[in-house]
């Protein structure tokens, strides 16, 4: 109960944070202004959005399902496909607890054994940390000039901006490095509950077998085509969003870029969802990069549609998803099998 506290309060502490960065944003923004944006937007901008985000999906769970392929398992397309989008949905409730979640769905529905998923997973993260990683170098070296620029234009002094961004990455080694304890304390917790001495060596060979797995796939230059086109999706549909929306229609690409990079940096932040945090990086980039003090209004409502827009799909469907899986599985899905894993190796 104690830990389930200070996780409650460590979520509740940064969402707080969150709404508080939001409505400072938005407190004096008349929502006759937001109504009347809303009632201009080109939505066939915004439903090619939502088709770029469908394609990004499509490629997670298709990415997803070649790397638990070597592990003997062959998943459902449409499971894998909809447990994207349940961990999207509990990631906006709690963050980081989504891909727990979809490796749950599943180890439930498709009966593989949650330990190996979630080797998987580890496989999955790193993959999209070395492509973001190339991703950074890509935009940095297509847009020098205009990142130096914006760089300069930052109220904040240089140095305090470079120690600013040291503490990103350490903070991003420091949740990589966390996630791995907390992992070994898990699985270290179950095997204490166990009566079988071989039960840490089993948990530890099926993490390891869905780490290594990429080594057993098949056809690896298409896990990379699926990597990179996740990234690539994830940018056009930022993009479109710009040319929907009258103030931001005239967006370029490569301006596109740069912000789409700093928003995917904040969301190193642990809140729900990014509000607040990513609402304001947006619209604080827009105003640097367009030299418009005077249109920041604009750029905080271009960022309240854009972030609805991401989310809504994803509560939408992430909702609809856990549905489906209730009435196609059942008792099966709600409940959590009993020893399940244990029948694995009791079979071994």
């Amino acid at each position: 109960m104690k830990k389930i506290a200070i996780n409650g309060l460590k979520y509740f502490i940064f969402l707080a944070i969150g709404v508080l960065i939001f409505w400072s944003i938005y407190k004096n923004i008349e929502w006759k202004k937001i109504s009347e944006a809303l009632r201009n937007l080109k939505y066939e901008w915004i439903i090619l959005s939502l088709v770029f985000n469908m394609m990004a999906q499509i490629s997670r769970a298709y990415r997803w399902k070649m790397l638990i392929k070597p592990l003997g398992h062959n998943p459902s397309a449409t499971n894998t496909f909809l447990s994207v989008f349940v961990m999207y949905f509990v990631n906006l409730i709690l963050p980081r607890a989504g891909e727990v979640a979809r490796c749950t769905v599943i180890s439930r529905t498709d009966k593989i054994p949650f330990t190996k998923l979630v080797g998987t997973v580890f496989t999955e993260r790193l993959a999209d940390m070395i492509a973001l990683f190339f991703l950074v170098i890509l935009i940095f070296a297509l847009n020098l000039q205009l990142i130096s620029g914006f760089f300069r234009e930052l109220p904040i002094d240089t140095a305090g901006l470079k120690k600013y961004l040291e503490i990103k990455y350490i903070l991003l080694l420091a949740a990589f490095i966390i996630l791995m304890v907390a992992a070994f304390l898990y699985f270290r917790k179950r095997v204490k509950k166990s009566s079988r001495k071989d039960r840490l060596v089993e948990l530890k060979n099926q993490l390891i077998a869905g780490i290594i797995s990429i080594r057993h796939m098949e056809k690896k230059w298409l896990f990379i085509l699926h990597t990179a086109n996740i990234f690539l999706m994830w940018l056009f549909m930022l993009w479109v969003v710009f040319l929907s929306f009258g103030p931001t229609e005239h967006v370029s690409l490569k301006i596109g870029m740069v912000v789409f990079l700093l928003g995917g940096l904040v969301m190193i932040i642990p809140v729900q969802g990014g509000v607040g945090t990513w609402h304001g990086t947006i619209a604080i980039a827009l105003v640097v990069l367009l030299n418009n003090k005077a249109g920041q209004e604009d750029y905080e409502i271009f960022a309240l549609i854009a972030h609805t827009v991401t989310n809504m799909i994803y509560i939408v469907l992430g909702a609809a998803a856990l549905f489906y899986f209730w009435i196609r599985y059942g008792n099966d899905f709600l409940v959590k099998p009993k020893k399940q894993e244990s029948k694995v190796i009791s079979q071994s």
